[in-house]
């Protein structure tokens, strides 16, 4: 996303300076970190990265050390590739420390800061029994108040996120807008030029139910694993899960115990393939940890809608994704208070999948008319020139 805003402002005649990581691991083609040189101009955008340590770990411990070490690597290396006065910084979150880098930057350049939330950290990982030490906890909260207080505007992309930060957090409503992520509906039709994902994973004449994204506690994935041992005999439903993460080997390991042939799990696949993919599928399943307090859903939701992918969804009681999925009427969501209600859904969705085509174009169409990356680029564009005439 920050890249196609970036490239979106390049266009409208704004310099740009994206600060960055080394893309991780199995997320480029053909093409590794010694290819990609410190700072390079990509479709006029400047981009400057930084190898950070640990950031291809897995670990839950070295995932939390890359991240505050991002902190110096990355502004050591903006000072070294810049020399130009910077304006306007947006700051995406999580990771929550590169927050940190907003407030450094806004006060040596006496610039404005855009702070971006995708997810409220540290709260899902106090949710979710992730972060328990009261030392951690303490550290972590205190940083997520040091940098709201510093942000200029906070940006959520539900109502519900805005109004989790305004009553739980405690966030002056006055600093707080709601800016919907975007999706490129245009860029979510692509041909087969090879043979397809039907045919490399044997999936002919099966009727696949794709996962994809982190496989981390937040995901629920095990839940995902029950609902594939519960309708084995539904010979024709294969899941694919695709993705990698701290709980990858786990969900591995649990397919592997219980002799589930009706599983497939891959790494993660280069945009193109993955876009053709979920072409291919019949049903996008997503699941969140019902002990998930805060209201975000997540972005592989938009993504299945504008491939015209029809949803079933299993989601906290709070997430505001049952409320997309309802308005949209692109599939089946609930709040499964056990693995039996997420079977008899299931079957009743597979029961009743020739309505399937037609929930995939109301998912297609209502992200055409809410979620269109041209019109709210355009919000974030009105949002940075009132910052600037602040």
């Amino acid at each position: 996303m920050m890249q196609e805003l970036a490239e979106f402002l390049y266009k409208k005649g704004y310099s740009i300076k994206v600060l960055t990581t080394m893309p991780q691991h199995k997320l480029i083609e053909k093409r590794t970190e010694a290819d990609l040189p410190i700072h390079r101009v990509e479709n006029g955008v400047n981009v400057i990265r930084a190898k950070i340590p640990f950031q291809n770990r897995k670990e839950l411990i070295f995932k939390a050390l890359s991240q505050i070490l991002s902190v110096p690597v990355l502004y050591k290396t903006f000072k070294l590739n810049n020399s130009e006065k910077i304006d306007i910084i947006i700051v995406y979150s999580p990771p929550l420390p590169l927050g940190i880098i907003g407030i450094i930057l806004k006060k040596l350049y006496d610039s404005k800061f855009l702070l971006n939330i995708q997810d409220i950290f540290p709260q899902n990982a106090i949710d979710l029994g992730i972060i328990k030490n009261k030392y951690i906890v303490y550290f972590y909260e205190l940083l997520e108040r040091v940098i709201y207080k510093h942000a200029d505007k906070i940006s959520a992309h539900t109502q519900g996120c805005k109004e989790f930060l305004n009553t739980k957090k405690y966030i002056d409503a006055k600093k707080l807008i709601t800016i919907n992520n975007w999706i490129d509906i245009s860029n979510t039709n692509v041909e087969s030029t090879n043979s397809t994902y039907n045919e490399k994973f044997s999936l002919s004449n099966k009727f696949v139910i794709v996962s994809a994204g982190i496989m981390g506690p937040s995901q629920n994935l095990t839940l995902i694993i029950d609902l594939a041992e519960r309708i084995v005999d539904l010979k024709e439903i294969c899941f694919l899960l695709l993705g990698n993460g701290y709980e990858a080997d786990k969900i591995k390991d649990l397919v592997k115990k219980k002799n589930l042939k009706n599983v497939i799990i891959n790494d993660f696949i280069v945009e193109n393939d993955y876009k053709l993919l979920i072409k291919e599928a019949d049903l996008g399943i997503i699941s969140l940890n019902p002990n998930n307090k805060t209201p975000v859903y997540p972005g592989k939701t938009l993504g299945f809608m504008a491939a015209s992918l029809p949803i079933i969804s299993f989601l906290h009681e709070n997430s505001d994704g049952h409320k997309l999925i309802k308005d949209s009427n692109c599939g089946y969501t609930m709040v499964p208070n056990n693995s039996e209600e997420a079977e008899s859904l299931l079957r009743f969705v597979y029961d009743n999948r020739r309505n399937l085509k037609k929930l995939g174009n109301n998912g297609y169409n209502f992200c055409k008319l809410h979620f269109s990356k041209e019109v709210i680029l355009l919000k974030y564009e009105n949002i940075l020139h009132t910052l600037m005439n602040s």
